[in-house]
Order: C-alpha cells, then sequence, then structure tokens
C-alpha cells in the first residue's frame, strides 16, 4: 500500500477529521504534476471555505475561493478520479458527469452507484473515500433487496433512490433494512409513492435519525403526511417535500398548522 492510499484509507476512516486530508494535500503536491498541485490547492480551498465567508476574510475572498476552486476542479477532476477503486472510476466516467458540487472539503461525497455493483463492492469504494451520500436507481426487487441489504449503507448519511418500476416496494424494502440507522436524507422523488408507502416508511424502525424526506412528484397526500409526522419511529423528522404531489394548498396549509414543527413543501 502507498503512503497515498493509506492515506485515503485515513480519510475515509476519520471523514470528520481535517487532520488527514491536509497531510494528504501536502503528500500529492510534492510529485510536482499538475493535476496533484491542483489537486492539493483544490483541497485547501475547499476546507477555507467549507464553513462560509465568515473564516475566510469576507465575502469576497470567499467567492473567490470558490471560483478558484471550480476553476481547478473542471480540468481535472476526471483525472481524480483515479483515487476511488477502478470499478468505480470507470462507472462514473462513463456515467455521471463529476462537479465541484459532487465534492465536501476536498473529497467525493456524493456520488451515483450501480446497486448490484455497490452491494458487491461498497465497502471498497467507502474505505478510499469519505462518501456519506448514495445516489441510485432501482428497476427490480432483486436489486432492491441487495441493495439495501449491503451493511455498507450504514456509513451513509443521504440516499437517494429513483425508479418508478417499484413504487410502494421500495418503501417497503427500505423500511426492512437495518443498515441506515445513520441516514438523515432520504430522496425518494419520482417513485411512485402513495400513501400507503408513506405509512410504511412512518413505521420503519431504523429511520431514527431521519431528518428530510422528500417525495416530490410522487402519490403522497394528507394521509401518508399524517402517518409520517405522527410517527414515533421518526423523532427528528423536520422536512418533508411534496412538491410537484398534487397536494392542494389548502391541505398543505392546514398540515403546516397541525404540525408546526415540520416543515412540509407543497
Amino acid at each position: 500500500m502507498t503512503d497515498r492510499e493509506a492515506l485515503l484509507r485515513a480519510i475515509a476512516a476519520n471523514p470528520d477529521d481535517d487532520t488527514p486530508r491536509l497531510i494528504y494535500a501536502d503528500c500529492v503536491e510534492e510529485t510536482g504534476r499538475p493535476e496533484d498541485v491542483a489537486r492539493a490547492r483544490f483541497i485547501r480551498l475547499q476546507l477555507d471555505t467549507y464553513r462560509g465567508p465568515g473564516d475566510t476574510g469576507g465575502t469576497d475572498a470567499f467567492n473567490r475561493k470558490l471560483a478558484e476552486a471550480r476553476a481547478l476542479a473542471t480540468p481535472f477532476v476526471q483525472a481524480w478520479l483515479g483515487e476511488l477503486p477502478d470499478w468505480a472510476a470507470k462507472f462514473l466516467r462513463q456515467h455521471e458527469r463529476i462537479t465541484v458540487d459532487d465534492f465536501r472539503r476536498g473529497f467525493l461525497a456524493l456520488v451515483r452507484v450501480a446497486p448490484e455493483q455497490f452491494a458487491r463492492r461498497g465497502h471498497e469504494l467507502l474505505d478510499r473515500a469519505p462518501i456519506r451520500g448514495l445516489r441510485t436507481w432501482l428497476k427490480t426487487s432483486q436489486s432492491g433487496e441487495q441493495f439495501l441489504s449491503s451493511s455498507q449503507l450504514a456509513r451513509v448519511k443521504s440516499l437517494a433512490i429513483s425508479g418508478r418500476e417499484l413504487g410502494d416496494l421500495a418503501a417497503a424494502l427500505i423500511a426492512s433494512s437495518p443498515h441506515l440507522g445513520q441516514l438523515e436524507e432520504l430522496d425518494l422523488s419520482t417513485g411512485w409513492i402513495t400513501d400507503h408507502g408513506a405509512g410504511v416508511l412512518a413505521r420503519a424502525t431504523s429511520l431514527t435519525r431521519l431528518r428530510v424526506l422528500r417525495l416530490q412528484r410522487n402519490r403522497v397526500f394528507t394521509e401518508g403526511v399524517v402517518a409520517l409526522c405522527t410517527s414515533p419511529n421518526l423523532p427528528k423528522l423536520r422536512e418533508i417535500d411534496l412538491c410537484g404531489c398534487a397536494l392542494l394548498p389548502i391541505w398543505g396549509n392546514r398540515l403546516q398548522e397541525r404540525f408546526p414543527n415540520t416543515r412540509i413543501l407543497i
């Protein structure tokens, strides 16, 4: 294992610690290669701007650093994907347009994955990068079962699942997964989830840290919202996004009045 690989593993294992990230920046900069010098500068810029303009010398300096980071990523981001396992880098280069917005504090934090591939080899990806958000699509119950049975999901805080094929079955598979205890954001937009599926999610026992639930362009109405907002299994739920669900504004207003501690978007 090279020094770079060891540092990547240290970063993935300690995602809240900036020190390994800065050491990695120093390490890659020493090669002198343009993509590595840019990589080091990019990491430092994103760490400087992570907490907003207050720590960067004001709004102007903050915006300049953001613009510089974006300019650095544009020509080199494909090369930087080489930090990931070969299969993951190949998939992203073929199927995803990675941009600066997918990085947090210098490293990829949000990626799209194929469900079957993640079920088999997700540990390799999460051991090499501080990934905290996954996007995937589920077309069959088999792919859903494989993906949601992966113990590696216990390391993920944000999950976006698309695909109309499963409908409420996707909600049932999520509710039955024992590995989502760290999940804070769940996006099931355009999934054909109904009030029944929302009720299934409300009964899930592993979503105790869920703060944000996005159900845009689904078939969820008042019954599903009430089930979610009154569920003792979702004590931290603070936002439900129902935009595009055809819920009338008057009902949205009444739900908001009834559940003032939960932000309901319609």
